[in-house]
């Protein structure tokens, strides 16, 4: 789905003054919640809301190049250090946090007006206190406020990066088909597919007050032409050869 500068944020998600309509902001906290309560009930985690440094609506739906499709991604902030020194005998991280929520959402399809939402679990001091990590706008739903704004490009700017992402676009095309007509072997195509993602991070990272870059939008446009999902079910595919009788 070709992406498109809008003139003003989702209605669906803001309303007055680019403010987050309550029901949303009602919704997203309701799922922090119900996270929370799992993790108490099936984890046996001493943890609860003073742990929680904020939860963040960033990427697309935050920005004014959300499409049709865009998830409404979501981040926790976590303080780790916090929980931990109420469950000394409890291994106390990201990656265990992360399964507790994936595990969560095994039962719990959320959507917001239609929108998936995507929600990432980070520790505190590393996720947007110290640094910008890769989020870009973002809102504060617990404080209820921009943490930062995001920034409207001009159309000349933005017909410059849509000129850049299609030529990169097709680079990369020229490279897959390259890599199919090798073979698809796990050295072409992992090299393939961690170069993607490096390239798209490093301009992400390069561009945090405006993450619309000409890769992301390579990359949405490749994505949505199902080679992401074709190189990593072909890498699946490969490691899991020894795995299959036939």
């Amino acid at each position: 789905m070709e992406i498109r500068k809008h003139k003003k944020l989702n209605p669906q998600i803001w309303g007055k003054d680019n403010l987050l309509k309550k029901p949303v902001s009602d919704m997203i906290m309701l799922i922090m919640r119900s996270y929370l309560d799992s993790i108490r009930v099936l984890q046996h985690i001493d943890i609860d809301e003073s742990d929680i440094r904020d939860v963040f609506v960033y990427g697309s739906s935050a920005n004014y190049f959300y499409t049709k499709k865009s998830d409404i991604d979501i981040c926790i902030v976590i303080d780790f250090d916090s929980v931990a020194a109420k469950n000394p005998n409890v291994a106390v991280n990201a990656q265990n946090f992360k399964l507790f929520y994936y595990n969560w959402a095994m039962t719990h399809h959320c959507k917001i007006y239609g929108r998936k939402t995507d929600v990432s679990i980070e520790k505190a001091n590393n996720y947007f206190f110290a640094n910008r990590y890769r989020s870009g706008p973002c809102w504060s739903v617990i404080k209820n406020e921009w943490t930062f704004k995001p920034i409207i490009v001009s159309d000349a700017e933005f017909k410059t990066i849509r000129s850049q992402a299609r030529y990169v676009y097709k680079q990369m095309m020229h490279d897959f088909r390259r890599v199919r007509r090798n073979g698809m072997t796990m050295l072409d195509t992992k090299k393939m597919y961690d170069n993607i993602y490096a390239s798209k991070n490093a301009t992400h990272y390069a561009n945090a007050d405006q993450p619309i870059t000409y890769m992301y939008i390579a990359f949405r446009k490749i994505r949505d032409r199902g080679i992401i999902a074709k190189l990593r079910d072909r890498m699946v595919e490969l490691e899991s050869k020894d795995f299959v009788l036939k």
